[in-house]
């Protein structure tokens, strides 16, 4: 799975078995299942309400094998968080100006892991997105990157799981002018 998969924003999460179940007691029936795969499993499931509710008996040995995978994947993130942080400490110079673009969950989570706000004066926050312009973000409001006047030796990190290419590709030209 993705690094981000659990976070705050996923409240629950199911195995195949356990969402079946809980379907099935609450009385709905299952008219379809389907499986698919994009960055991360997909169990997509379409029902209908009857009036038929089934007693089902919740197995420990299910509730053992979600907790477990709940904690692999929880140990599994702190570690890639880690290795984030090493590289931001190796990469960023405290001397320069640095940018944090993206103002979202990613940020959020970079932040919780890494220290980042703590361990390096940020310039700046900035976003794409116009609906985030002017609102505070770690006490910082967020700026549209169009306004930053970006000089050499300013780093930016791009900070979005999401649109990371999409940054990428429209902040290619910055690095001609010395901007990492």
């Amino acid at each position: 799975l993705p690094s981000g998969y659990f976070s705050f924003e996923h409240v629950q999460f199911f195995s195949e078995k356990l969402i079946i179940d809980l379907l099935n007691e609450t009385g709905f029936e299952i008219l379809k299942i389907r499986h698919f795969f994009h960055e991360y499993p997909i169990i997509s499931l379409v029902c209908k309400k009857t009036s038929k509710k089934k007693n089902i008996s919740f197995s420990l040995s299910e509730f053992k094998k979600n907790h477990s995978m709940v904690l692999y994947h929880i140990q599994n993130e702190k570690q890639v968080w880690d290795k984030i942080k090493t590289t931001l400490h190796l990469k960023l110079n405290p001397d320069n100006r640095i940018f944090v673009w993206g103002a979202g969950i990613h940020t959020s989570k970079l932040h919780f892991y890494t220290k980042l706000f703590d361990d390096f004066k940020i310039s700046g926050i900035i976003d794409s997105d116009s609906q985030k312009h002017g609102l505070n973000f770690f006490n910082m409001e967020i700026s549209d990157p169009k306004k930053i006047k970006f000089i050499a030796n300013d780093q930016i990190i791009i900070s979005s799981y999401a649109s990371e290419n999409e940054i990428y590709d429209s902040i290619k030209d910055l690095q001609n002018n010395g901007v990492t």
